[in-house]
């Protein structure tokens, strides 16, 4: 299911990890407080929900669907950095921004196809 999947994945990359635990408290005492809760943000957001919200889209909608929407990044990475950076995107960007949303909505948007043994319908 892909709660076990998200499961297995956060594990698989989690495990490594252990090799770090010896030190990790003195570490951690050590290291200062914006470090740490840097840290802290990016298991909680990027990973952990992350993870449950991708988990629920699939549960939704099918897994092609879901991941047609990973080709977005790039477009919001450019729209933050122009809101937040004040990064005046060039026309370059802004076209190859286009083309990745008309590619999302087109796969979003067509027929779906279907087979029913003679061939494939509407």
């Amino acid at each position: 299911t892909p709660v076990q999947f998200a499961t297995f994945t956060i594990w698989a990359g989690t495990l490594p990890l252990v090799l770090f635990a010896p030190g990790l408290l003195e570490e951690i005492s050590q290291a200062p407080w914006m470090a740490t809760g840097a840290v802290i943000y990016l298991g909680v957001f990027p990973g952990a929900i992350a993870y449950v919200l991708w988990v629920y889209a699939i549960s939704r909608s099918g897994v092609s669907n879901v991941a047609s929407f990973l080709y977005l990044n790039p477009v919001l990475a450019i729209l933050i950095a122009w809101i937040w950076l004040g990064e005046i995107p060039v026309w370059l960007s802004l076209g190859g921004g286009l083309v990745v949303v008309l590619g999302v909505a087109l796969t979003n948007v067509r027929p779906r196809l279907r087979m029913d043994g003679h061939g494939y319908d509407r």
